[in-house]
């Protein structure tokens, strides 16, 4: 926006001047802002990308030592390892969310919150005596 054109030295061009240079300021601290507001965007894309990657191996790892489990007890655990992992998943598409990403984009995991399987009956993946 161009300043006002006043080139009064009266208050009214006084106020004018004072005006445009608000403006100017206002300007300048929401192209400031704006790239700030980017910047930690930026982060949390980064942050939740790397942190997709390690959860995605770790659940895969799980899966398998549940597939193989014999013992009741460890099989347990490893459910209950398998839901923290689901919910580190679920917090790292969130910070997606946050950054105005979209969870299902390409590179998003494999499993993001619209494609989540459907729950894991538990007995049916214990061993039968």
């Amino acid at each position: 926006m161009p300043p006002i054109g006043v080139s009064s030295r009266d208050e009214i061009g006084e106020v004018a001047r004072a005006f445009d240079e608000v403006h100017r300021e206002a300007v300048r601290l929401a192209g400031e802002e704006s790239k700030l507001r980017a910047n930690v965007n930026a982060m949390f894309v980064n942050l939740s990308r790397r942190s997709q990657t390690l959860v995605e191996r770790q659940i895969t790892l799980i899966d398998g030592l549940e597939q193989g489990e014999q013992d009741e007890q460890r099989l347990a655990n490893l459910f209950k390892l398998d839901h923290l992992a689901t919910r580190m998943r679920r917090n790292s598409e969130n910070l997606l969310v946050l950054a105005g990403q979209d969870p299902r984009a390409a590179g998003a995991s494999r499993c993001s919150w619209s494609t989540w399987p459907a729950p894991r009956c538990r007995r049916s993946r214990t061993t039968t005596g």
